[in-house]
């Protein structure tokens, strides 16, 4: 263990992480608007409007998806899915935009899927920042994003997600009105949350803290766009900090999992259960939540709600994720735990490698 003391001694971060993530993952609000540049730059306006729009990715490049469709579904006349798997739904054809996003651009299931969309012919678009899909892009005649390489995909959302709005922006088939009013509540966090502020009044060290002695979390997130926040935190947990947490989201939990707690377990009697909730919620999803907490909290060690305060769903969604991501980071320094390598993930693709 690293100590304690640690988290509040940012000199000493590098000590344990070697490749500075920490600098990655501070750096989301330039991403975004460097992102947004590329995103523009690339767009051609008068392109063909997509009957829907299909996109794929895994892992770090996968919840750049998973963002735009929790944003989009209830706004979009356009349909937006995610596909994270190696081959696309049969209704994915000729009138569909195959968004094909993959950081390495050497992702087997992205670029097996995307072999399979070419095939069919539908129109395609590229986010990479090189690797074999972006050969695919040019044999395919598709448009290509590239953002900056060298980071670990998980570090580089903002640039993929920044570009993806942008596109989609400049191009006329969806709107962002608020994604110009991110980087900069992003930056104002920062100044809650970041290195130099110390643990008794940064609540994601704290956050980090109790996970840390708990050893054992849930995190659940209230709504769609809080559900994608609660995913890509369990995902940051356990490639930063190489710890398992588990996860749902409401309303769905409230018709399986909660009947967990009625008979608690050793592991849920020791259960951070963290709640991601957005800053807005209709009175009947705030009333479940809330009900449910409450049948919960006899059952656990503790339950721990973490309110949005950016107005709008979009800054909002943008502010759990970034605030989750630093809880991971500083879980990481707490454990000990370089947050960069990922072993596991690597030994993977080397067995699978061709």
């Amino acid at each position: 263990m690293a100590g304690e003391k640690i988290l509040d001694e940012p000199p000493r971060y590098g000590e344990i992480d070697i490749a500075a993530a920490g600098a990655l993952i501070r750096d989301l609000p330039d991403q975004l608007e460097e992102g947004a540049a590329l995103g523009r730059a690339a767009a051609v306006a008068g392109g063909p409007v997509p009957a829907d729009v299909a996109i794929f990715g895994m892992g770090g490049s996968g919840i750049v998806g998973k963002v735009l469709a929790a944003y989009l579904a209830p706004l979009a006349r356009i349909p937006v899915d995610v596909v994270r798997d190696f081959e696309p739904p049969a209704w994915v054809n000729e009138t569909t935009l195959a968004v094909l996003v993959s950081y390495s651009g050497d992702t087997l299931e992205t670029l097996t899927a995307g072999r399979t969309v070419v095939a069919r012919r539908s129109p395609g678009l590229v986010v990479t920042s090189g690797g074999r899909l972006r050969e695919l892009a040019a044999a395919a005649n598709y448009p290509c994003i590239a953002v900056p390489a060298g980071r670990p995909p998980r570090c580089a959302l903002g640039y993929m997600a920044g570009a993806l709005m942008a596109y989609f922006g400049q191009m006329g088939w969806y709107q962002f009105p608020d994604v110009g009013a991110v980087p900069d509540h992003l930056r104002a966090c920062w100044g809650r949350w970041g290195f130099d502020v110390p643990t008794a009044a940064n609540a994601a060290k704290q956050l980090a803290l109790r996970v840390n002695d708990a050893g054992v979390a849930a995190i659940y997130g209230a709504g769609p766009a809080a559900a994608v926040a609660a995913e890509r935190c369990r995902a940051q947990l356990a490639e930063n900090a190489k710890f398992y947490a588990s996860g749902h989201a409401f309303p769905e939990l409230c018709h399986n999992e909660l009947v967990a707690f009625e008979v608690p377990t050793d592991v849920a009697r020791r259960l951070v259960v963290v709640v991601l909730r957005p800053a807005v919620e209709s009175a009947a999803a705030a009333r479940q939540v809330d009900a449910a907490l409450e049948l919960i909290a006899p059952a656990v060690r503790a339950i721990v709600p973490v309110r949005a305060t950016g107005g709008s769903v979009l800054v909002g969604l943008f502010e759990l994720i970034y605030f989750g991501d630093l809880v991971s980071y500083y879980l990481a320094l707490l454990r000990g735990v370089d947050p960069t390598p990922v072993r596991n993930v690597t030994a993977l693709k080397r067995r699978l490698a061709p």
